[in-house]
């Protein structure tokens, strides 16, 4: 199936008790059935998103349905987040490092956090790589 945003077969669809959840992995976008203004259980999620995520959303003109760019903090692994516009997307990609003696005791409780040294910023044209490093995909 090819997706609205970006229009590659990269879809990939799931349905779990009446609700179907998208996520392209050649965009980096992600939707579900009920993420539309119809639903007012949705409505507070738009409303008090920071003006830096609410540009970050794409809308399907076609379904109605908000359209998110994927995220992910995978311990032990990495962190992959967006930045940007849904014109302009691009993620940056961090994996984890085990804390310092000095880090431990500046935040107890953690055991890791993002390598801000070998972050990485990849677009939609080298998306797959920073997935595969954060084990989402082979």
């Amino acid at each position: 199936m090819n997706c609205p945003k970006c229009n590659h077969q990269e879809l990939v669809v799931e349905t779990e008790k009446e609700i179907t959840a998208s996520v392209c992995i050649g965009c980096g976008y992600r939707t579900r059935s009920d993420y539309n203004v119809k639903n007012f259980e949705f409505q507070p999620t738009l409303v008090m998103m920071s003006e830096e995520n609410k540009k970050m959303i794409w809308k399907d003109a076609n379904t109605g349905l908000y359209w998110f760019p994927i995220s992910f903090d995978i311990p032990n692994v990495g962190v992959l987040y967006p930045q940007g516009t849904a014109e302009n997307m691009q993620w940056v990609y961090m994996p984890m490092i085990e804390l310092n003696d000095k880090e431990k005791r500046q935040m107890p409780g953690k055991k890791e956090r993002p390598d801000e040294i070998r972050k990485r910023t990849y677009d939609s044209s080298n998306l797959k790589e920073a997935l595969k490093l954060l084990k989402v995909i082979e």
